[in-house]
């Protein structure tokens, strides 16, 4: 595989996880919505909070494991762009720079920093709308 099909990859995949990092952030943001309703509600009950509260833990673990697959595809073009300069072809300043910023180590299995934060956040965003008492 050369560097220009590596790139042509990657920016190809980049359209994917585009995609579905969009589809995680109106997932969240359905499941902020669902919790403010749940909290303004004088009906809701313990069964419609869990119910709530589940969905929005499912909608925050399907993000995660977005973030997951994000990181751990820009860790694989690196370790390939790596692999083909191992292998004696000389890489542009570009590839290079890619490997330096992304770094070489296997996938970890965890999301980048920012997004964990993000993802913390909205969690507590979602449980304390459902959780906590209202003031009267």
């Amino acid at each position: 595989m050369t560097e220009f099909q590596i790139w042509t990859l990657f920016t190809s995949g980049k359209i994917g996880i585009a995609l579905t990092m969009i589809a995680s952030i109106l997932g969240i943001w359905l499941s902020m919505r669902i919790a403010v309703a749940a909290r303004n509600s004088d009906e809701t009950n313990i069964v419609a909070k869990i119910i709530s509260s589940v969905f929005g833990l499912s909608v925050l673990a399907m993000a995660w494991r977005i973030g997951v697959e994000g990181a751990t595809f820009y860790q694989n073009v690196a370790n390939g762009l790596n692999r083909i300069g191992e292998s004696g072809v000389a890489l542009s300043p570009s590839a290079t720079g890619f490997i330096e910023f992304v770094g070489l180590a296997e996938p970890t299995g965890q999301p980048g920093p920012v997004w964990m934060v993000f993802l913390a956040a909205s969690l507590a965003i979602i449980l304390v709308q459902i959780w906590m008492p209202k003031k009267k």
